[in-house]
């Protein structure tokens, strides 16, 4: 199983998490069972996560921003229940990042407060909630795109390239010989 990637590159950009009490404390005032993975991000970045540039004082400020959220779904009208979701993050005043308490390894969702088109436009019907990933390839996409993919993952791709190689450039000199009869 994947595992979620953290990075600190310096000591200005550190993950903070929640303390056990506080996550006791949270548990007992929202009455929902959050998923293990959520809880276990909370403890590691929970506070301040650098990645997805999140940034709480306390439990009473990760709970106004589910208040927030209820509300802004409610008025759009999209959603009848939100009672099961959980905002994980506002990136901009217009963009709400959230899951199902439902599941283990829940779908990350975004949600807008303005109407977005559907189809690039040609479509009349328009939504504000867009699927992203579930939630620990959300996590490590948004560390990627802020520290760059893994060495690793760099090697894994260099060696992917070079097994191919000998395979692709046959193909393609036959591509071109083919185009040109």
């Amino acid at each position: 199983m994947t595992k979620i990637r953290y990075i600190s590159k310096n000591a200005h950009d550190q993950n903070i998490g929640f303390d056990e009490k506080e996550i006791v404390s949270l548990k007992s005032l929202v009455n929902v069972n959050l998923p293990q993975l959520y809880i276990e991000f909370l403890k590691i970045a929970g506070k301040k996560s650098n990645a997805l540039e999140t940034e709480f004082k306390s439990i009473k400020s990760l709970l106004n921003l589910q208040n927030e959220f209820r509300l802004e779904i409610k008025k759009s009208k999209f959603i009848d229940d939100s009672t099961n979701l959980w905002c994980l993050f506002k990136s901009n005043s217009n963009e709400y990042y959230f899951f199902d308490l439902k599941k283990k390894n829940p779908i990350v969702y975004s949600f807008r407060k303005i109407d977005v088109p559907i189809d690039n436009g040609w479509n009349t019907k328009f939504g504000p909630i867009d699927k992203k990933t579930n939630f620990i390839e959300f996590i490590n996409r948004e560390t990627d795109k802020k520290f760059g993919i893994t060495i690793g993952e760099k090697i894994k791709n260099y060696t992917l390239l070079i097994l191919t190689l000998p395979f692709l450039i046959p193909f393609l000199i036959y591509l071109k010989f083919k185009t040109i009869k």
